[in-house]
């Protein structure tokens, strides 16, 4: 994960667009809303495991237990 911030960060730098990279179907298998619009440098990366449980009308969030953060390094 730092390796890819620094990576994305170093493309901002340059004036290229993010480039999402998807999660592997099975550990994330819809798209939550866009936060992150290309405006600014990315600083971090929050890993979180959410478990969610549809009853077929909504989704009910049962758990999003954080699993680590990865600062960005500044240079």
């Amino acid at each position: 994960l730092e390796s890819w911030l620094a990576h994305q960060n170093a493309r901002f730098d340059a004036g290229a667009k993010f480039e999402w990279r998807h999660p592997l179907p099975f550990l994330w298998n819809f798209r939550g809303p866009t936060v992150y619009k290309h405006q600014e440098r990315l600083m971090k990366v929050e890993v979180h495991c959410q478990t969610q449980f549809y009853d077929g009308k909504e989704i009910h969030i049962l758990d999003n237990a954080p699993l680590g953060t990865v600062e960005a390094t500044l240079e």
